[in-house]
């Protein structure tokens, strides 16, 4: 765990998100899936950020996105902003390297902490940070009130299956992620969850 100076690389507007990408002068061998930050943003107490998505580090930095409501004070900071952050903290997911099917369980609200795990069919184990089994697949049951506050579905490795659950039925499965995931637990071998308690 270090203090350091990120840097505010770019804001973009992602579905109901923002996506901020941030990069740190120093690579982050330990920011693994799940890993989080403590940012300074002005308010009294730090932010957690947990890393969307995980690049390798460049000559210069290491990058990393985050996604947060439009409301989030890091959406309403511009590029060539700097963010103190204090991490990565946190245990992390871990994926063993026996694994063969992998349910992620989110809601809207926290699924930017297991975006990184989506990626694990198409990454190789040096990319993802993780042990990755040929043949891995990976299921999201992902929830949220309704089909605007969902993350778009397009924007996922087109390998992954998605089980999407709204509230009010506007996509996907109407009612709770409790009423899917007894059949996908069934299937799974290694279960991945970042919601409130089930």
């Amino acid at each position: 765990m270090v203090q350091t100076d990120a840097l505010l690389k770019d804001v973009e507007k992602s579905g109901p998100y923002v996506r901020v990408t941030l990069a740190t002068p120093v690579p982050q061998p330990s920011l693994t899936p799940g890993r989080f930050f403590l940012a300074d943003l002005g308010a009294y107490l730090r932010a957690p950020l947990f890393p969307a998505s995980l690049y390798a580090p460049g000559p210069e930095d290491a990058s990393f996105d985050v996604l947060v409501p439009p409301h989030h004070p890091l959406a309403l900071r511009r590029p060539g902003d700097r963010v103190d952050l204090i991490g990565p903290l946190g245990q992390g997911f871990d994926v063993p390297a026996a694994a063969q099917r992998l349910l992620l369980v989110a809601s809207a609200a926290y699924l930017g902490a297991l975006l990184p795990l989506t990626t694990l069919i198409s990454l190789s184990p040096s990319k993802a940070g993780l042990s990755k089994k040929m043949g891995l697949s990976v299921a999201l049951l992902l929830s949220a009130p309704t089909a605007a506050a969902l993350y778009p579905v397009r924007l996922l490795p087109p390998a992954l299956e998605v089980h999407a659950v709204t509230a009010d039925g506007s996509l996907g499965h109407r009612g709770s992620n409790l009423d899917l995931f007894p059949d996908l637990v069934r299937w799974a071998d290694c279960v991945c969850i970042a919601d409130d308690p089930l």
